[in-house]
């Protein structure tokens, strides 16, 4: 019969433990120690999980520029059709140079202490955007997806078709206009060690710049990467109206590829019924758009 009281007096030791322990620490900890502890094991385990995502920012967008202008970038690659590699040259540090990935459908990687702290995208990051975006207005590649949102990057990365678009298809235009040096076209505005990745993505430590094996695309050889950007802006035939093209070209494309799959399904539903439903409202607004829609691409 001793055999309960004990129970009851090392469990009520140990809450009175607990307790104790909750009220020293709590200041320190922000709150319950419980919630602290679980607080910091969600915060490694989305450090572990890092994505890149591209929210409205100013100064990461300047540096950008200033990164471009000042020829930076190097070593434009791609292995696959859709993964674009890069190097940055460090612009506080001496002899560090960044790898910088960028695949079209929205995954980014720089090995930078910037996207390894925070996860969205840095400064080098973006002014390789830039030279994507050049490279999309010039004709050479298709849009490339960039998400807003760091929820949008988790949808990307877990493979999740988004309900709208995901990327932001904006091109900084302003910013292409002033690395290409030309005040016509639009008006007037204007980490460490050597990495680099292996085939799957990785990052890998190399000892110098990656040599060109005949199976990649390699845009700028010896030069500096946004070289050929400069060269594709300042183009006579890349202007203003071209560029507003190209926009809505990249926001059509961007529209229509999570909404592809949904209007087959549409299709294959509407080939199975028999009858209207009881209210055919929302019906006949989607007849209505459809049909829209279809006199658009006729007349263009």
């Amino acid at each position: 019969m001793r055999i309960l009281p004990d129970i009851f007096t090392r469990r009520h030791t140990r809450l009175q433990h607990k307790a104790w322990l909750t009220k020293q620490f709590k200041q320190y900890a922000e709150g319950d120690l419980v919630e602290a502890h679980q607080r910091s094991a969600e915060a490694r385990a989305e450090h572990r999980h890092l994505v890149a995502w591209w929210p409205i920012d100013e100064t990461r967008q300047s540096s950008a520029q200033e990164l471009a202008l000042n020829g930076m970038l190097t070593s434009l690659t791609h292995s696959r059709p859709d993964n674009y590699m890069a190097a940055c040259a460090s612009s506080t540090k001496t002899d560090v140079t960044y790898a910088l990935l960028i695949e079209r459908l929205g995954k980014a990687s720089c090995s930078c202490t910037d996207f390894l702290k925070n996860g969205r995208a840095c400064k080098h990051l973006r002014a390789l955007q830039l030279l994507l975006d050049a490279l999309v207005i010039a004709g050479h590649e298709r849009p490339f997806l960039f998400p807003a949102t760091r929820l949008e990057a988790l949808q990307i990365e877990q493979g999740i078709d988004l309900d709208s678009t995901a990327g932001n298809p904006y091109l900084d235009l302003p910013a292409l206009q002033a690395i290409g040096a030309d005040n016509t076209v639009l008006g007037d505005g204007l980490g460490d060690g050597v990495s680099g990745f292996n085939s799957d993505g990785t990052l890998e430590e190399v000892e110098g710049d990656e040599e060109d094996n005949g199976s990649k695309e390699d845009y700028t050889g010896q030069d500096s990467g946004l070289v050929t950007a400069a060269a594709i802006v300042h183009t006579p035939q890349v202007n203003q109206q071209a560029a507003i093209e190209q926009q809505m070209h990249s926001k059509l494309y961007m529209e229509l590829c999570p909404l592809l799959p949904r209007l087959q399904g549409i299709d294959n539903l509407l080939s199975d019924v028999t009858s209207l439903p009881s209210d055919p409202t929302q019906l006949n607004e989607f007849y209505d758009i459809a049909q829209s829609i279809t006199q658009h691409i006729s007349a263009i």
